[in-house]
């Protein structure tokens, strides 16, 4: 489980057909780590330390290719970093669990100062869940929806979010991972079955 408040940004140093390698700084990453990345919930398969860092490899299943846009991130892009939560750390943001609803799209960035108001739409299978001043993870961070329609959702991002993630290198067209609220699906749930 993680929280979407993101511990650093990592960048991608090497893919192959079968997963991910990834250049963090924190050096005590160890093998079987739970590790979100843009908020995708991966195991380290492998660690080496480097001059520059700690390199990761990750794999990826047919599941995590098809419905994540891990696949597609090239080499030299930076990702948001999230190890996954003990039992003593605080939840500051929501409850993420890394498994990715689905692929939304930068729609549109609103410079507000040195604020931005981002829109994004999202397919039904996360929109269903995302309600106004509800929680939604993109990329794995943990953002309040503003404003909402059918296909869209806008969030606003103080400059903090804006430095220490890489939603301040966001750009209109770029894919991004959704994960619905947790609560909001069960709830969901439960309430379809009266």
């Amino acid at each position: 489980m993680f929280s979407g408040l993101i511990q650093q940004i990592g960048t991608i140093s090497g893919k192959d057909p079968q997963g991910i390698h990834v250049l963090l700084d924190n050096k005590k990453v160890r093998l079987g780590d739970s590790i979100a990345i843009n908020g995708v919930c991966l195991t380290a398969v492998k660690v080496t330390q480097k001059k520059k860092g700690t390199e990761v490899y990750f794999q990826l299943s047919a599941e995590t290719l098809q419905k994540t846009t891990l696949g597609n991130v090239p080499i030299g892009q930076k990702v948001n970093i999230e190890k996954a939560l003990s039992a003593a750390d605080a939840l500051g943001g929501h409850i993420v669990q890394g498994h990715v609803d689905g692929v939304g799209c930068v729609k549109k960035i609103i410079p507000e100062g040195d604020m931005k108001t981002i829109l994004f739409s999202a397919p039904p299978e996360v929109m269903t869940y995302v309600v106004s001043k509800g929680s939604v993870a993109v990329d794995g961070v943990s953002l309040t929806v503003a404003e909402l329609t059918k296909t869209d959702f806008s969030v606003a991002m103080i400059p903090f979010t804006l430095n220490n993630t890489n939603m301040g290198r966001l750009k209109a067209g770029e894919a991004v991972n959704l994960e619905a609220d947790i609560i909001g699906k069960y709830v969901s749930k439960y309430l379809k079955k009266e």
